[in-house]
């Protein structure tokens, strides 16, 4: 929808990527307790075969690590379909500023335009893909 003029896509705005990227969390953090319980969820933060002294900074690392996944996918979606937008109307815009002069820029922005629609495709699949790489990277610590 967000590439029909005059309308607005749901990714788009940051707190829809980083809702859909809460869910993702979720399932990684309450679907890993119910998967390998609670102690096998936790164990699965310090490799088995780790020397302590280096477990007590991997560990920590590990946790955070598990967090930052979730926000970098909130902000890999939005940054992608933002970056998307703002080419497009800073094309559009110079049509604004120089007039007749750069009316070859609508012509590029046509072509971005088109280009968008296959990054946005492209990144909800990457965006799915991933959620379904970490969610079983939870499930299955072992591998």
């Amino acid at each position: 929808m967000g590439l029909v003029p005059l309308f607005s896509s749901a990714t788009a705005n940051i707190n829809v990527t980083a809702a859909l990227a809460s869910v993702t969390l979720a399932f990684m953090l309450f679907g890993g307790i119910y998967k390998n319980g609670p102690l096998g969820f936790f164990k699965a933060f310090a490799p088995h075969g780790v020397p302590w002294p280096v477990l007590v900074l991997l560990v920590p690392i590990e946790i955070i690590g598990l967090f930052i996944k979730s926000v970098a996918l909130t902000i890999r979606l939005f940054a992608n379909n933002l970056a998307g937008h703002i080419v497009i109307y800073s094309l559009l815009g110079l049509l604004t500023m120089f007039g007749l002069w750069a009316l070859p820029a609508v012509g590029l922005a046509l072509g971005l335009y088109f280009l968008e629609l296959l990054v946005c495709f492209l990144q909800a699949y990457i965006f799915t893909l991933l959620s379904a790489i970490f969610i079983g990277q939870v499930f299955h610590p072992e591998h």
